[in-house]
């Protein structure tokens, strides 16, 4: 569980996530983790997932999104 912004799109599901010490992380958010949440770039959300880690690439398999 994490909270922050979704600061960027960088398209095919693949985001830009930024807490609120500056951290970002890539994140995977397939549609069906969105439910019904609308967010822009000034919306802290929660998002839920896994820690998904191939060599050096690290993002977070989001399964939930949520808007605080």
């Amino acid at each position: 569980v994490a909270q922050g912004y979704l600061v960027q799109n960088m398209g095919n599901d693949i985001y830009v996530f930024q807490d609120a010490n500056g951290t970002k992380i890539m994140v995977d958010i397939d549609d069906d983790a969105w439910g019904e949440v609308m967010v822009g770039p000034n919306d802290m959300v929660m998002i839920m997932g896994e820690l998904d880690k191939n060599g050096n690439d690290i993002q977070i398999d989001v399964d939930t999104v949520k808007k605080m």
